[in-house]
This record gives C-alpha cells, sequence and structure tokens, in this order.
C-alpha cells in the first residue's frame, strides 16, 4: 500500500505490529483502504461507462484503459488529491492574504472577475482575467512549492565560467533567482501595474 513518498507512511506500512498497538493508527489504515476501495469502484464505473464524450479538460481516463493498470490508477489519483490539497490550499491562503494586504490589488481583481458575470468554465474565460492571472502568477512567485531544483548534468558543460562533470549534482536556487530578478523581488504586487 502506497500513502505517500513520506517515511512516516512507509514505517508504518511495513510495520503491521504498529497498526495492531495503536488504534488511530488502525482505523488510519481502515479508512485508507476503504477509499481506495471506493476510488477503485469510481474507476471503473467510470471507464464502464465511459462514451468518449468530449469533456472541457483532459481527463487521467482517456488512455487509462491502454496505459495503466489499477493500481497506477489509484496511485495517480491519490497523487493528484493528496498533492493537490496541501498545495492548493497554501497557495490560496498566501494569495488571500495579500489581497487582504493590498486591498486596491484584491479590488482590482474582484472587479474583473465580476465583469465575467459568471463562475470561469473555458480556457477563454480564463483569458479573459488577465490581472486575476498575474496575481496567482504573482503569489507563485513569492511561495513556490519547492525552492530549489536539484539537476544531474547529462554531459560534460560550464555553468556561470565554472566546469560540471557529467552525472555532478547541481542545485538551482529558482526562489533566489525569481526574487533577485524584479526590484523589490520579495514584494507582493510587484509588476501588476503594468497588467491593470
Amino acid at each position: 500500500m502506497e500513502l505517500s513518498l513520506s517515511p512516516v507512511a512507509v514505517l508504518l506500512s511495513r510495520r503491521p505490529i504498529l497498526r495492531l498497538l495503536y488504534p488511530k493508527l488502525r482505523k488510519l489504515f481502515n479508512d485508507w483502504e476503504s477509499l481506495r476501495a471506493s476510488w477503485e469502484d469510481i474507476i471503473k464505473s467510470n471507464l464502464a461507462h465511459d462514451r468518449g464524450e468530449a469533456t472541457r479538460f483532459p481527463r487521467l481516463l482517456d488512455d487509462g484503459r491502454k496505459e495503466f493498470d489499477m493500481k497506477e490508477l489509484l496511485g495517480t489519483l491519490h497523487m493528484y488529491i493528496a498533492a493537490g490539497s496541501d498545495t492548493v490550499s497554501g497557495s490560496m491562503s498566501h494569495l488571500l492574504s495579500y489581497f487582504c494586504l493590498h486591498p486596491e490589488v484584491q479590488e482590482t481583481a474582484r472587479a474583473e472577475a465580476l465583469a465575467l458575470e459568471r463562475d470561469p468554465e473555458t480556457s477563454e474565460d480564463l483569458r479573459r482575467l488577465p490581472y486575476l492571472r498575474a496575481c496567482i502568477l504573482e503569489n507563485q512567485r513569492l511561495h513556490l512549492l519547492g525552492s530549489a531544483l536539484p539537476l544531474r548534468a547529462l554531459q560534460d558543460c560550464e555553468l556561470l565560467g565554472q566546469p560540471i562533470k557529467a552525472g555532478s549534482r547541481i542545485i538551482i536556487m529558482v526562489k533566489k533567482i525569481l526574487e533577485e530578478s524584479y526590484n523589490e523581488g520579495t514584494e507582493f504586487s510587484d509588476g501588476l501595474a503594468e497588467v491593470a
């Protein structure tokens, strides 16, 4: 059973004695198995009833029956839900706090959203919200999910005048680059006036 890539989850899943000794862990694993069973039923139902109708958004199941087995589909669904819930809620929290700290930005974004007169449903609707998009991108610039990007050199090369051998690990400090690429790069609303 894969709960996540968390070392704690791996430890718990490989030590059944822990589940026996701790009632809350036993409940967690029982709930987890129940949730996975529900997801499996939903996936099977969607695969069985899929009529090939076009949707607004790409679907995981479009190629699911060809490329993924059930374990992979369940793992991918879990990844979307678990990874997305933390990142979306964290990002929204930061964006809402910036809106509170900058009421003029909030008013402009609100006016733009209200001018659409409905919830955005298509990519064209989203293109009609450039200021809100700029706010979201600015928020993402300031609050990256990962502030560093580890890479491995595939071949001998040079970076900023320094020789790098093939196989070397390079860590790029993306957050630092994004902050230093702008005037007052640690402050929100950098460049938003250009969008309005």
